[in-house]
Order: structure tokens, then C-alpha cells, then sequence
């Protein structure tokens, strides 16, 4: 909560180099997706999050709310949960397994609630990752789905 209260402040974003992003854990996005309205006060949906996630974290172990949250949450405009957002992004991949790269995509996806595509905010992810990725590729999958239309640029 702190990190995203300062990520909103410009000094603090380039002193700590940090992204201007929210303050939700990853527990209070799944109890917002599940259970809060979206049309909810921005202050009282904050608090229903805390709430909400007190109680899930005493109901479920870290690894189910993981799960949980990947094939609930949004990865993009009415794309909710994982295998919908694979055949949204890549159409129909059952027998496909996902590279590296199009793996980043779909987890950069899950925290872009815009829908954008935004080349500051990849390349700083990508650097947060220790995988040898292929940037190229990186470019060219996003290049096709703002093409095709799947994200705004």
C-alpha cells in the first residue's frame, strides 16, 4: 500500500525507480474481482479490499490464492481468467505450449487494467526479469496484437 501510495508521486517514482501503479496486493485485486462491485467508492472499496483479504488469507494458503487470482482477474478489457486470455491473445493453443516471451506478455497483461500497450512500462519489467528473453519477439507479439486490435497502443 505504501509503495503504491508513493508510486504516485512523481519524485518518489524516479528517486525509488518505481512504476506509478496501485497499492493492491495481490489477495485485495482477487477479493475487488470476486466480490466489489466495479461502480464502488474508490475509498470504500479500499477498505472492503483490506476486509476482504484479511478474511481470504485465513481461508485459503498463499499458493490456492495464486491460483485463484490467475484465473479470475482481468488481463484485458472482458477478458477475465487465464485460458480465456490465452485464446483472446494466442486463439487456441491447447496443444501449444506458451514460449517465454508470450508468457511475459499475458503477465504484463494482468496489472495493465488500460488495456495499452505502454513501451516504458514493458521495458522496465523486462528488465526486472533474470530469463534471457527475446525482446524482438517481445515487440513483434505486441506489434500483432495491437494490429489484430487485442490492445490499444
Amino acid at each position: 500500500l505504501f509503495r503504491g501510495f508513493l508510486s504516485q508521486i512523481k519524485f518518489f517514482r524516479s528517486k525509488l525507480n518505481i512504476l506509478e501503479s496501485g497499492g493492491s496486493t495481490i489477495t485485495m485485486q482477487l477479493s475487488r474481482t470476486l466480490f466489489i462491485p466495479s461502480n464502488q467508492n474508490k475509498y470504500l472499496r479500499k477498505i472492503f479490499e483490506i476486509g476482504m483479504s484479511l478474511w481470504i488469507q485465513q481461508q485459503f494458503s498463499k499458493k490456492e490464492i495464486l491460483n485463484l487470482y490467475i484465473v479470475s482477474v482481468r488481463y484485458n478489457y472482458k477478458v477475465m481468467g487465464l485460458s480465456k486470455a490465452i485464446r483472446h491473445f494466442y486463439k487456441d493453443v491447447r496443444n501449444k505450449k506458451l514460449s517465454y516471451e508470450e508468457s511475459f506478455v499475458l503477465v504484463e497483461r494482468l496489472s495493465n487494467v488500460t488495456g495499452t500497450f505502454k513501451k516504458n512500462r514493458v521495458n522496465f519489467l523486462i528488465k526486472k526479469i533474470s530469463l534471457n528473453l527475446d525482446y524482438e519477439r517481445i515487440n513483434m507479439i505486441y506489434k500483432k496484437l495491437i494490429r489484430e486490435g487485442k490492445i490499444k497502443e
